[in-house]
């Protein structure tokens, strides 16, 4: 069984440029030192999957650190825009606030963009059989 960090009070933002907005706290406690990830849609739960890609040099989608808004830390920006728009994805008109849980065993971040009050489906069991696999 898979293990699940849920992050209830914090939320990942989605620019209308499709740019993910990483918080400090995810940055420092899950991100920590990845340079990049694979991205996959999930049209059944309306979700983006992250795969955070360790120890990758050359990763397909690069995270970009930056100056957290106000505080001492850095966020991480994931440019997903070209992706969204080429599964079919709607991208917001303004900043959207979304929930998200991230499954340890697999590094992987799935972030529900149906709605941002949208919950995530609770049960851990065949929640990959959603996402393409991965080549070894």
């Amino acid at each position: 069984m898979a293990e699940i960090e849920s992050y209830p009070d914090i939320t990942i933002g989605l620019d209308r440029d499709g740019s993910l907005i990483i918080p400090e706290k995810v940055m420092r406690d899950i991100v920590l030192e990845t340079l990049g990830c694979e991205l996959w849609y999930n049209e059944k739960t309306s979700s983006l999957g992250v795969k955070l890609l360790r120890n990758e040099k050359f990763p397909p989608v690069s995270i970009v650190r930056s100056p957290d808004e106000g505080k001492r830390g850095l966020q991480g920006v994931i440019d997903a825009g070209n992706f969204l728009k080429r599964v079919g994805f709607q991208l917001p008109a303004s900043v959207k606030k979304l929930s998200f849980r991230y499954f340890k065993n697999h590094q992987l971040l799935e972030i529900q963009l149906k709605s941002q009050n949208a919950q995530l489906p609770d049960s851990a069991t065949n929640y990959l059989d959603d996402y393409p696999g991965l080549e070894d």
